[in-house]
């Protein structure tokens, strides 16, 4: 289960030495885990502000004990970016609504001249007539995923609290008629509160023209227990995405399962069950993760943040590619997934086939 970040680069470091006795002197040295500078080969996920207009019962980052806002600064966005040259994609996600940043625009210009895709995550629930302008106006924006949990009114509201399913749907509808180059995204955390009701999303995304949905379960924590928020059971999680993928096939939306789904034996039930002509887009269970060498992210605090783990934020001490894509958390990392020392945090991802064995 998810907790407070307990797993930190001194628990790695601790880890670390209960293998070097195993490693010959060069397996050893963490800068032969070092990866070179090339122009629009990594990913970055940068967290603008940790404001949120909603208080989800179940998000991860009140669990973090986020008590004070925290907002990057646009000279720290344009230092690290200017240090880490040329990447692939910069997502705008994590902690709270990047749309609630206040200098957006300028966020996304920076990235533009930085990135060849850019991504954001959303809850919509801002996303009015002049935001889709800004939106829309930016040719390399290229995905935008919309957080929503279900398409039933009263459990949308129960699980984003603050917002209202009326307003998403009118936003997207009205960026839609503006839109010609964004991919739109609907993307769901399944949990008790709202596994019945996940097969009418189908429907609804097809009425807004949204032509995938992803689906992540939810990785219980003290902040979703105070809420009496727990996962799904394997079994509701298979009947119920059975039917899901039975309605996206009637209405010709892909369904998408993320790293952080279920345990394998759904997966390979979910698999086994659907018409082979489907596409049903599954994450593969791979030997090793090969995130920690493509992608990292920085919380709007300007800290580290390895990936999605459960991993607690280290400080950069230099925005510079090396600093940052070669930062020790990462050399770390690289070099325990190599030498198959499977951090405990990485154990619930699907990245990690040694969860799912």
């Amino acid at each position: 289960m998810r907790t407070i970040f307990p797993f930190s680069i001194r628990d790695l470091e601790e880890l670390n030495g209960s293998i070097d006795e195993t490693l010959s002197v060069e397996e050893r040295d963490l800068s032969n885990y070092k990866i070179p500078y090339l122009p629009g080969a990594y990913s970055l996920g940068i967290g603008l502000t940790s404001r949120c207009n909603l208080n989800c019962p179940f998000c991860y980052y009140r669990e973090q004990g986020h008590n004070a806002v925290s907002t990057l600064s646009i000279s720290q966005l344009r230092e690290i970016l200017t240090g880490l040259g040329q990447l692939r994609l910069i997502t705008f996600s994590l902690e709270g609504e990047a749309l609630l940043y206040p200098w957006l625009q300028d966020a996304l210009s920076l990235a533009s001249g930085h990135a060849e895709i850019l991504q954001i995550t959303t809850n919509g629930q801002l996303l009015d007539d002049g935001m889709a302008e800004l939106l829309t106006s930016t040719p390399k924006l290229r995905s935008l995923i919309l957080s929503i949990d279900s398409a039933d009114p009263d459990t949308y509201a129960a699980m984003r609290r603050g917002g209202k399913l009326s307003t998403l749907e009118k936003n997207i509808r009205g960026f839609q008629k503006r839109n010609s180059h964004i991919f739109l995204e609907l993307y769901a955390v399944i949990t008790d509160r709202n596994i019945h009701t996940l097969h009418t999303l189908p429907a609804f995304a097809a009425s807004l023209g949204i032509k995938l949905i992803s689906f992540g379960k939810l990785r219980e924590h003290g902040w979703s227990r105070e809420h009496h928020i727990y996962s799904a059971s394997d079994r509701e999680i298979t009947d119920e995405m059975l039917k899901v993928i039975d309605e996206a096939q009637k209405e010709h939306v892909q369904v998408k399962l993320a790293p952080y789904f279920a345990d394998k034996t759904v997966v390979e039930e979910l698999r086994e069950r659907t018409d082979p002509a489907y596409g049903l887009f599954i994450p593969p269970d791979r030997n090793f993760c090969d995130m920690p060498w493509s992608f990292t992210s920085i919380l709007s605090d300007g800290r580290l943040f390895p990936c999605c783990g459960d991993f607690s934020p280290a400080e950069i001490e230099e925005c510079s590619f090396d600093g940052i894509f070669n930062h020790p958390y990462l050399l770390l990392l690289r070099k325990l997934i190599k030498h198959r020392a499977v951090p405990e945090g990485c154990l619930e991802c699907r990245n990690c086939s040694e969860s799912r064995v």
